[in-house]
């Protein structure tokens, strides 16, 4: 099972959300990792918007700037050699406005 923390992230516009693994003893095993975004699909890690984000060996999600639009739910998959392990969503709340 892949932990993610904080499981809630309540910030304000323009500031930064960071979501870190807790505890995933099969990420140190994984050959493959990724972020999603519920209804968006898999985050482009190498857009400025999540730079300081970091995949393997440590995964983590750096969202930077954010705004209204990028509240919502994320997971982090990681593929072992089994296949796939997915965390549980994660939830991010952006409040405020320019």
């Amino acid at each position: 099972m892949l932990l993610i923390t904080p499981r809630q992230n309540y910030i304000h516009w323009n500031e930064e959300a960071t979501f870190a693994v807790a505890a995933a003893p099969k990420v140190q095993s994984a050959i493959a990792a990724e972020w999603q975004k519920y209804n968006f699909g898999i985050l482009n890690m190498t857009k400025k918007k999540y730079v300081g984000s970091a995949l393997l060996p440590f995964p983590k999600l750096v969202i930077n700037d954010a705004e209204i639009d990028d509240s919502g739910r994320y997971r982090l998959r990681v593929r072992i050699r089994e296949g796939w392990c997915d965390s549980d969503w994660v939830y991010l709340d952006v409040k405020g406005s320019k």
